[in-house]
């Protein structure tokens, strides 16, 4: 039943770096490699694209390692790209990067607002689920 789900839920935390130029915090490590053989069911990422554009060097990814992957995106990163020098440029660039690393690192994406970019049409819906 779901005490039993709930006592093998594992809520896990990475090592990260703030960047002021970006105002966030990236990851500096494998989060995949803080996952225990036999324990990659399903991931739940939140901020997919924040979290996969300084992916590390490694031969595996989240939807080659867990069976299913969840993307829950809240922050419309592309509005916040017209403030930096070049903004017009970089918005785009930012929209293909994102249309490229979310479907290839999620099941599923979760967008918490409509006016958040497409990421893919056939794997996306908009729900509020916090």
């Amino acid at each position: 039943g779901m005490p039993d789900v709930a006592n093998r839920l594992n809520i896990m935390f990475y090592n990260g770096r703030y960047h002021p130029d970006y105002g966030s915090i990236f990851p500096v490590e494998d989060m995949l490699a803080l996952v225990p053989n036999g324990e990659a069911d399903v991931a739940v990422l939140e901020e997919p694209e924040h979290l996969n554009w300084f992916h590390p060097e490694t031969p595996e990814y989240w939807r080659k390692r867990f069976n299913h992957v969840v993307g829950i995106i809240h922050t419309n990163y592309l509005e916040y790209t017209k403030g930096y020098t070049g903004g017009v440029y970089k918005k785009y660039i930012l929209y293909v990067l994102n249309r490229w690393l979310v479907p290839a690192h999620c099941d599923k994406v979760v967008k918490l607002s409509g006016v958040l970019q497409r990421y893919s049409t056939y794997k996306e819906e908009v729900s509020n689920v916090q």
